[in-house]
C-alpha cells in the first residue's frame, strides 16, 4: 500500500516537473521571437474586409488559437498569395515549429491520430493553415518546395481564418505567433 502512494506521489512530482520546464521553455522563447517590422496595414483594420488586387495587409497569427479572424472577406477565384518572412518559429509544447510548413511530428504527437485527427487530416502538424468559412475547404500554405510562400485559389466565399494546424482541443500547449504578409495576386 506505501509503495502504492509513493509511484503516485512521484507520478504527479515527474508530471509537475516536466510541465513546469516546458511552460518555462516555450514562454523564454516567445518573449526572444521578434516579429519583422512591415509598413503594410493590419488585414483586420481593411475597409469593408476587402484587399484590392496587388495590395498586401499582415496579420499575426497565435499558435493557441484554433481560428486566427484575418478580416478579409474571400470571393470564389480570387488569388492570394501569403509569406512568412525572417526567423520566425511556434511551438507545440516544447517543439519549435518553422512556418509555413510544420513538422512530421513525433511518435506521442502522431499517437494522438489513434483518437482525433488533425484539423487538416493530410497536413503536417503546425502547417499553416487557411479556410474560408462557410466554404468547408482547408487550405494547407506549405507549398512543394517548403518555401515560406504559399498560395490559395479561392473556390468558394467567406470569411478567411488561419491557424497553426493541430488536434482541435489541444491548441492550448501550444505558444508563440507568426507574422504572415498577404498579397491578392487577382
Amino acid at each position: 500500500m506505501k509503495n502504492n502512494q509513493f509511484f503516485k506521489s512521484l507520478t504527479i512530482i515527474c508530471v509537475f516537473c516536466l510541465f513546469t520546464n516546458i511552460n518555462s521553455y516555450a514562454a523564454e522563447n516567445d518573449q526572444i521571437a521578434k516579429l519583422p517590422e512591415t509598413n503594410l496595414p493590419l488585414c483586420l483594420q481593411l475597409p469593408n474586409g476587402k484587399l484590392n488586387i496587388r495590395e498586401s495587409c499582415y496579420i499575426d497569427i497565435l499558435a493557441k488559437e484554433p481560428e486566427n479572424a484575418v478580416g478579409i472577406i474571400i470571393k470564389k477565384g480570387q488569388e492570394y498569395s501569403f509569406t512568412v518572412k525572417g526567423n520566425q518559429f511556434w511551438y507545440d509544447l516544447d517543439r519549435k515549429n518553422e512556418p509555413l510548413c510544420g513538422e512530421s511530428g513525433s511518435w506521442l504527437m502522431n499517437s494522438f491520430l489513434l483518437f482525433k485527427d488533425k484539423k487538416s487530416k493530410n497536413s503536417l502538424w503546425f502547417s499553416v493553415i487557411a479556410e474560408v468559412k462557410n466554404e468547408n475547404k482547408l487550405y494547407d500554405l506549405c507549398s512543394k518546395d517548403k518555401k515560406t510562400t504559399g498560395s490559395l485559389i479561392a473556390t468558394g466565399s467567406g470569411m478567411l481564418i488561419m491557424y497553426a494546424n493541430d488536434v482541435e482541443g489541444y491548441y492550448d500547449n501550444n505558444r508563440g505567433k507568426i507574422r504572415v504578409e498577404i498579397l491578392r495576386i487577382k
